[in-house]
């Protein structure tokens, strides 16, 4: 699959935001981290629209 790159759009934050409350509610009983990384999460960044993300978990 080829995702060709896109200006800055400002729905990947709140894309990422929301997946970010979804995942802290399914590790609530886990000690955990949850960030956004890659080149959606750098504001003004042209990117390709794939929201990357990391967890840590204790």
């Amino acid at each position: 699959m080829i995702l060709p790159f896109e200006p800055y759009n400002p729905i990947w934050k709140a894309n990422f935001d929301s997946i970010q409350h979804e995942l802290f509610t399914l590790l609530k009983p886990i000690r955990s981290r949850v960030d956004h990384i890659g080149s959606t999460a750098v504001e003004g960044l042209s990117a390709k629209p794939h929201i990357d993300i990391l967890i840590g978990l204790e």
